[in-house]
């Protein structure tokens, strides 16, 4: 999933991973800078 920012990240969690029933954890990876940028919809 691509989001905006950190809050975005944090609203996505909370409104919708979360919330999803047998979810309790999650692990992410961050990517800091762009090695390739392809105009793909997200």
């Amino acid at each position: 999933m691509a989001v905006q920012d950190t809050r975005d990240y944090e609203r996505l969690l909370r409104e919708k991973l979360y919330k999803i029933k047998g979810i309790r954890h999650s692990k992410s990876s961050f990517v800091l800078r762009t090695l390739k940028k392809a105009d793909l919809p997200l």
